[in-house]
């Protein structure tokens, strides 16, 4: 798989978020736990449908692309649609189509190769138990992965809390703002493969929606001892548009 778009999928993908027990003074009570809850419900982006794009800027002395674009679509709950391209060179690299069954890749630069896979291909790249939803959440900068009847609640002063979950060794903490309910911060670690990543959501927007979206997310991600830092600018964000997913397969294309 091209570097680029595997970049896009470890750097949005990597997570996990189920139960686990924390010795701390600091937990809230039921009742507070539900009023956070409900402050974050309240809070999510929603939509029928959307158009993103994005600018990417890479920091890996590792990799010779320092920058991609990319332009995501999304019909909530059945299609999401991805076309990447290298900034440099303003080629459009590869295109991904992704519904609750199956994803499927087409290699558009230099080789031209077509994969077409069932969902549970991503669990290949990343080990967590990522679904359809979680793609979508993630994109749209909402809580991924947390299970709001089991995680932890856990307030850190008066202008923070975190949700706080953890499984299969895969550690989860998600941090808000306490008088807002932004998403301000996920930390995933885990704890066996020692893998890691943080991303940081700032410059939230007010659309027409009057809901808030975070046009920049920074994301750090830790692998063997490599770090790998990503700057996410969403430069569009348009709403219940009519989209267009087009995804035609030539004879070009070798089956893989």
């Amino acid at each position: 798989m091209n570097k680029a778009y595997l970049y896009i999928l470890c750097g949005l993908l990597l997570a996990a978020c189920h139960k686990v027990q924390f010795q701390t003074d600091r937990i809230e009570t039921e009742q507070s736990i539900q009023k956070y809850l409900a402050g974050v419900k309240q809070e999510l982006f929603n939509y029928k449908s959307v158009n993103y794009k994005a600018k990417v800027n890479i920091d890996d002395p590792k990799s010779s692309i320092k920058s991609i674009n990319f332009n995501a679509r999304i019909r909530k709950d059945s299609t999401i649609w991805l076309s990447i391209s290298v900034t440099s060179a303003k080629v459009e690299i590869a295109r991904i189509s992704v519904n609750e069954d199956s994803i499927k890749i087409l290699q558009k630069y230099e080789s031209k190769k077509y994969m077409p896979r069932n969902f549970n291909y991503i669990h290949s790249i990343i080990p967590a138990p990522i679904d359809f939803e979680d793609l979508e959440n993630l994109l749209a900068g909402n809580p991924f992965l947390w299970d709001h009847e089991k995680c932890q609640i856990k307030k850190l002063n008066k202008d923070e809390f975190q949700f706080i979950s953890i499984t299969g060794g895969i550690e989860n903490v998600s941090t808000f703002d306490a008088h807002t309910f932004k998403l301000k911060q996920v930390n995933i670690e885990n704890k066996v493969s020692l893998q890691k990543v943080s991303i940081e959501y700032t410059d939230y927007v007010e659309l027409a929606n009057r809901k808030s979206f975070s046009n920049r997310r920074a994301i750090q991600l830790i692998n063997e001892g490599d770090t790998t830092n990503f700057n996410l600018h969403f430069t569009k964000i348009k709403l219940d548009d009519k989209l267009k997913f087009p995804f035609k397969v030539s004879a070009k294309y070798e089956v893989l």
